[in-house]
């Protein structure tokens, strides 16, 4: 198992790239700064990367804006971009990656959304709004978009017109009165309820966006038993996650049933993210039912459990040089235990589980800072329980940094003391000075966050503060789903 681990490790090799970008809310003609470090290479060691290119993209359609090439030297670089008048206000991403290439596609990737905000209008008003149709009991929304003149007259022009809603992506023009009727059958389990509109009129152009309505639906909800499964007889800890068709985390209540009958009340979190405890009783059906009133009622089933396994307890997961498991099992075996990243193995040993119930404590010396997996399997190689863990974890701060004043005056010099502690070698810090009003929380990424979780774990939750790393109680939820 440990070699093929490590063949793994060499066909999917990490890579971090991670850019300061020096806010993410922007107005038209402003220069972006920022700083790209390049911590893991791929393929290709970080030395051999020698340029960055950053591009800004629009979201609606995806066009690139502007794009341009700087130096990287020894996975270091920076530079500064301007961007155009011409832009509306909207949604954009700053996309950022080097030349290397692996079977056409770039090694390093790094992706930074951020909003433009402008008082910037196009020659034309556009608008749209939703026509209710009580007798269609919303099988197909009706939305009615208008385009004129500043003015409010007619365009001598029809204006080009295409939408995107779910699955659908249509062009079309207004007619001779500047409107067009838009059809929008209804569409199960859509992920995104917007309606996107983007107009096209001589060289002007707009774009405008719409909420639809959307029906009472089933929320999505998993369960995740620690360790992997629901054993008959044993005890277990389960997480579970709920969320919306929109994908959005739902803080709720629900009630656990066994036969039928109440057993408990459960609760997730703002995370959509929480977790009870269950002795599992052979041939007892297990399920819950949500308490909220925008969702249809439905029932929801836990996984069904496996006769005989091994259930994993993990009460703190993110851990610094230590970490504490229980182990329940129905039969007594010889065990084996490994802890990895999937693509190294840094510990193994046997373990004797001739008791139904074994608590131990693991030294994690050999384990390098982040996130890692401990997997136990039988004495034929076959998995019986995994759960993901943080290993060295410290939130204690790294830089300081001293102001001579807080209160300055228009171009004022600004003198700095910095003081980085626990590093012997020399290090880069990148700087920032901005409004308050120019970051956006849900768009705010910091090089720890990304390293150690969003460059490793896929689709997070969106961590209230924006700063995830720091968060503790916020590690500890999402790994137990996570991984």
């Amino acid at each position: 198992v440990a070699q093929k681990m490590e063949w793994l490790g060499k066909a999917k090799l990490t890579t971090n790239l991670f850019v300061h970008f020096d806010k993410n809310v922007y107005s038209n003609n402003e220069t972006v700064y920022f700083t790209g470090y390049l911590i893991k290479g791929g393929a290709n060691r970080a030395s051999t990367h020698k340029i960055m290119a950053v591009a800004l993209i629009r979201d609606t359609d995806s066009t690139v804006v502007i794009e341009d090439k700087f130096v990287m030297q020894n996975g270091l670089s920076f530079g500064s971009i301007t961007i155009p008048d011409s832009l509306f206000t909207g949604n954009y991403r700053l996309l950022a990656y080097t030349e290397k290439l692996t079977n056409g596609v770039a090694d390093v990737v790094y992706e930074q959304p951020i909003t433009i905000k402008t008082n910037i209008d196009p020659g034309f008003k556009a608008s749209m709004k939703l026509i209710a149709d009580q007798k269609n009991q919303q099988k197909t929304n009706h939305v009615l978009v208008s385009v004129t003149t500043k003015e409010g007259g007619f365009l001598p022009k029809p204006t080009s017109i295409s939408y995107k809603y779910g699955n659908l992506n249509i062009q079309a023009k207004t007619d001779a009165s500047g409107q067009l009727l838009i059809n929008l059958p209804a569409q199960e389990n859509i992920v995104d309820p917007n309606l996107y509109v983007n107009l096209k009129n001589a060289k002007e152009s707009s774009s405008i966006s719409m909420a639809i309505p959307q029906p009472k639906s089933k929320a999505q909800v998993k369960f995740y038993p620690e360790g992997g499964d629901l054993v008959n007889g044993v005890y277990s800890n389960i997480g579970w996650e709920v969320k919306d068709q929109q994908q959005k985390p739902l803080a709720l209540k629900a009630f656990l049933y066994k036969n039928g009958n109440v057993t408990d009340t459960i609760e997730s979190s703002s995370y959509g993210i929480g977790k009870f405890n269950l002795l599992v009783e052979k041939g007892a059906i297990y399920n819950i039912k949500l308490v909220h009133d925008g969702l249809v009622d439905s029932t929801y089933l836990l996984p069904k459990a496996i006769p005989d396994g091994l259930a994993l307890t993990i009460v703190e997961a993110v851990v610094q040089d230590t970490l504490k498991l229980s182990l329940r099992t129905n039969r007594a075996r010889n065990l084996f235990v490994s802890i990895h990243n999937f693509r190294e193995t840094y510990l193994s040993f046997p373990l004797d589980m001739a008791y139904n119930y074994r608590t131990i404590k693991i030294p994690l010396t050999a384990l390098p800072k982040g996130l890692a997996t401990i997997t136990i399997t039988d004495s034929l190689s076959r998995p019986l329980a995994e759960r993901i863990f943080f290993a060295h974890y410290n939130n204690t701060e790294k830089l300081s940094i001293e102001l001579g004043k807080t209160v300055y005056e228009q171009r004022e010099k600004v003198n700095l003391k910095l003081k980085l502690k626990d590093f012997a070698e020399q290090s880069f810090v990148s700087i920032a000075v901005i409004q308050n009003n120019r970051l956006d929380l849900k768009n705010i990424d910091d090089i720890e966050s990304y390293t150690y979780l969003k460059n490793e774990l896929a689709n997070l939750p969106l961590n209230i503060s924006g700063l995830a790393y720091q968060d503790k109680s916020y590690l500890e939820q999402a790994l137990l789903v996570k991984g």
